[in-house]
C-alpha cells in the first residue's frame, strides 16, 4: 500500500498517512527498517494514539489500532 516503506537511512521519521490528521479506516501499513547485522535500532515515540474500543470489557487485544515490532521477519 501507499503507506508501507523500507528505511535504510541512519535515522528517519515514520508517520501514518496524513499525520496529524486521522488516517483512513482499515489501513494496514508495514515499515521495514533495514540495518546491518547486530546494529541497534532505537524507536522513539513522540505521538502514539490508539482508538478506544467502547465495547471492550477488559484488557486484551486492540480491536482497531495496534503496533507490532519484530526483530527480523515474522516466521
Amino acid at each position: 500500500s501507499d503507506c508501507s516503506r523500507n528505511f535504510t537511512s541512519p535515522s528517519g521519521v515514520i508517520e501514518s498517512p496524513g499525520f496529524p490528521d486521522k488516517y483512513p479506516h482499515n489501513l494496514e501499513c508495514t515499515f521495514i527498517i533495514i540495518v546491518p547485522p547486530h546494529m541497534d535500532v532505537t524507536l522513539t515515540f513522540l505521538t502514539f494514539d490508539l482508538e478506544n474500543d467502547p465495547l471492550q470489557g477488559s484488557e486484551g487485544e486492540c480491536k482497531y489500532d495496534w503496533l507490532e515490532v519484530w526483530d527480523g521477519l515474522p516466521q
